[in-house]
Formats: C-alpha cells, structure tokens, sequence
C-alpha cells in the first residue's frame, strides 16, 4: 500500500467515521513508520523525513483519536483504533525529531480528553501520560530546548496535570505527572506564570525532588 492510498483512507475514514477503514489505515501507516524509526536508530539518531510528519497525516490520525476520545461511551473498535493511534505516538514521540510534530497537532488536548471521558483503558491512560511527559521535556536529545513548552503551558496541560497528580493514586501515574510539572517548570516564563498563578504546584516540585534524592 502506498502512501497516497493510506492517506486517502484515512482522509475517507475521518468523513465517514468508518472505523474498521480508519484501524487498518492507521496499522498500515505503523508498519512502515517502524522502518523509519529503525532507520534512524541504525543512522545513529540521523533524522530520516516521516511521513506522518512530510504529509500532515499527524493531523489526521489526531482528529481520529479526538473524535473516539470525545466519546462518554466507546465501541471495542472506537477503543483499538484509539490504543493503536496513541501507541504509535507514544512511541514515536519518544524521538526529538517528532516532539514537536506530535504537540503542533494536537496531541496535547487529545490526551486529557480522553483521559476524562468515559473508561478509560489502562494501555491508552499509559500512552496519553507518556506521551504528554515526551512533548513537554524540557530540552530534547539533540540538545535542542522545547520551542513549544510555554504554548503547552498555555493549552491547559499544566493544569490537568497537575489535578491527575493529586487525583490519580497509582504511583507510575503520579511519577510522571511529576515529571511533566518539573518539565514545564523549567521554562522561565512558565514559572513566573506558575509562582503568580498556581504556588501550590511548587509543593509537589518539593516531595517529588525530595522522593527522588532518596532513591538517588
């Protein structure tokens, strides 16, 4: 399958909601973006052009995953092809070069909507936690600083954030969301913004710094 016709079927699966077309599409299109990945692994971190990232189909696959995640009730099918979407993202957002594709469309609001409709799936509450932590590092791999934290910032996710981490009581959960506080903070218009608006998020930078110099 080339990359017109998975294109086109996604773009056809997103007008006529047909889910089933939608799961294969996206299938498809992680086959071949794990050769991408394994390229750029064998290159020694080399970026290799995508083609989520080359023909806006980050964009598509965002819009699939907002239109299953703005559901209060989820089919079996809806709830695979929003697993398949979010860990193909989890995964390639793991890499600097996709960090900020993933966040410019649209990923950021996509994870807590589906984190606060309906059931949420513990594979897909995985994903969205770690796809959130990837695209609010700090500074990347390649050494590049986050150009989109402060826009992150202002989308809202440091505020959902920081509710999942005094809401959620699984550890794993917590840590990351800590994580993705301490991220965000780094950034100095950030922590202005943070020491006038929201000074109680500095409590938990506290335990969370003290916890980690325990384990350390």
């Amino acid at each position: 399958m080339n990359d017109e016709v998975t294109i086109k079927q996604i773009s056809e699966s997103l007008k006529s909601k047909q889910v089933g077309v939608a799961l294969l599409a996206v299938t498809e299109v992680w086959h071949r973006e794990k050769k991408v990945i394994q390229e750029i692994e064998n290159s020694g971190g080399e970026f290799i052009e995508s083609t989520l990232i080359k023909n806006g189909i980050l964009c598509d696959l965002a819009k699939l995953a907002s239109q299953v995640a703005e559901k209060s009730s989820r089919t079996e099918e809806e709830e695979e092809l929003f697993g398949k979407i979010m860990s193909m993202i989890h995964s390639i957002s793991a890499y600097a070069d996709y960090k900020v594709g993933v966040a410019d469309a649209g990923f950021a609001s996509v994870c807590p909507q589906y984190l606060t409709s309906g059931t949420v799936r513990n594979r897909s509450r995985h994903s969205c936690f770690f796809v959130l932590h990837n695209i609010c590092e700090h500074r990347f791999e390649n050494g590049m600083k986050n150009p989109r934290q402060y826009k992150l910032f202002r989308s809202g996710v440091y505020d959902f954030v920081l509710r999942a981490y005094k809401e959620i009581s699984k550890k794993k959960f917590r840590f990351v969301s800590a994580m993705i506080i301490a991220n965000l903070a780094a950034h100095d218009g950030v922590l202005e913004s943070v020491m006038i608006e929201n000074p109680t998020s500095f409590d938990i930078l506290r335990k969370f710094m003290d916890k980690s110099s325990a384990v350390m």
